[in-house]
């Protein structure tokens, strides 16, 4: 009875020792040293080929075109000055409408800030009540332009503007012209909508200061500033 039980015990120790030696000892993956990786399951690699990857984010400043060009119309009311009152007196009808335009060339320095130039053109009119031959003032202007702006999302766009520089202006009274020179400033505010690449329609509020002196014979003077309402159309190159 002994024997066969010693056969059966001696049996199982030989095949433990077998199974230890020939197959080897299990290595489970938290076993691995630190350097080792178990790499990751088929599920993971098969959920990271079906992840579609991240589209870069789209920039509508367009940032590859640094320079616009504009073009812009505007209308507006002018400031009172005292050849106004002058003119009412004889027999000239009050006319505060101020008429704009102008075109614009500028870099970007910053994605928010852009350096240029305008010129500009403002005209103003006053019709006889008699009939007789109206009087008319135009002013030309040179101005450098600060362009301070902010693309918001897609289509909209915010901006503020400086200028200063050099007018020069004329009025026509009784078929004489008198010319003059004057300081030109301005600040402006715009609501701007992206409509394609490069291209945008902007309104444009401005107040500007544009006087010119001594005009008559009595000193009188005449401001071609105001403030203007424009529709402007820049193109980006």
């Amino acid at each position: 009875m002994l024997a066969p039980m010693a056969r059966l015990v001696a049996l199982a120790l030989a095949l433990s020792l077998w199974g230890g030696t020939a197959l080897g000892q299990r290595v489970y993956p938290e076993e691995l040293p630190d350097e080792a990786s178990a790499g990751p399951s088929e599920a993971e690699r098969l959920a990271r080929a079906a992840t579609p990857a991240r589209p870069p984010r789209t920039d509508y400043s367009d940032p590859n075109l640094p320079v616009y060009f504009r073009v812009g119309f505007g209308v507006g009311g002018a400031f009172s000055a005292s050849l106004d009152d002058v003119l009412a007196a004889h027999a000239f009808a009050r006319s505060p409408i101020l008429f704009q335009a102008n075109v614009s060339l500028a870099g970007r320095i910053f994605p928010w800030l852009w350096l240029g130039g305008r010129l500009g053109a403002t005209g103003r009119g006053w019709a006889r009540r008699d009939g007789l031959p109206a009087a008319s003032a135009t002013g030309y202007d040179l101005l450098g332009l600060i362009h301070f702006r902010g693309q918001l999302g897609r289509i909209f766009e915010l901006g503020g503007m400086l200028g200063g520089g050099l007018g020069v202006g004329a009025l026509v009274l009784n078929d004489v012209a008198t010319i003059g020179a004057a300081p030109r400033l301005m600040v402006a505010a715009e609501l701007g909508f992206r409509i394609d690449t490069g291209i945008r329609l902007l309104v444009h509020g401005e107040i500007g200061y544009f006087p010119l002196f001594d005009l008559d014979r009595y000193g009188s003077d005449l401001d071609l500033g105001g403030g203007t309402l424009s529709v402007v159309l820049e193109a980006r190159l």
